[in-house]
């Protein structure tokens, strides 16, 4: 992979975008889940406003994710801040290869859950969910340990 010193401005921008985007699915459109078993009770899709928006917002995470990736490729990410320990590098490894999957996997198996009712898909899908979350937080956690701690300002490699 190419280092570079700095994320390019369309990097920043998909990632804030995606961001904006998974922060609409879980605080706007939680309610997918009710609509989805109401969906496989009925033998019929509940289409409603949230529905919609829902299934075009993860299709749109997931298209910017892939994007994301694309440029990771071609463009590369910059070096870990000098002086982070290994087992923060590998974490910050682990945590990006977890959000690259799931941001894959969790649109993927909404779209299979919603269009083919599988209900195990949409059971995937809540905990692949709860996992994001968990994953997001991880990350948060570890930007303000960067900021306040180690005083690294890695924020700003993405502003």
């Amino acid at each position: 992979m190419t280092r570079t010193m700095e994320y390019s401005r369309l990097q920043k921008q998909l990632h804030w975008a995606v961001v904006l985007l998974l922060a609409a699915q879980y605080l706007f459109l939680d309610a997918m889940g009710r609509a989805f078993h109401r969906t496989v009770e009925t033998g019929s899709p509940d289409w409603t406003v949230t529905t919609t928006l829902h299934l075009l917002i993860g299709s749109l995470i997931l298209l910017l994710a892939l994007w994301r990736i694309a440029l990771r490729l071609m463009r590369g990410a910059p070096l870990p801040p000098a002086g982070e320990p290994q087992f923060a590098k590998t974490a910050a490894r682990v945590t990006h290869v977890a959000f690259y999957i799931l941001l894959i996997a969790l649109p993927l198996g909404g779209i299979a859950a919603w269009f083919f009712g599988l209900p195990l898909m949409g059971e995937l899908h809540e905990i692949g969910t709860n996992l994001l979350l968990i994953v997001v937080g991880l990350h948060v956690a570890a930007v303000l340990l960067h900021q306040v701690w180690w005083k690294t300002n890695l924020l700003a490699r993405m502003r």
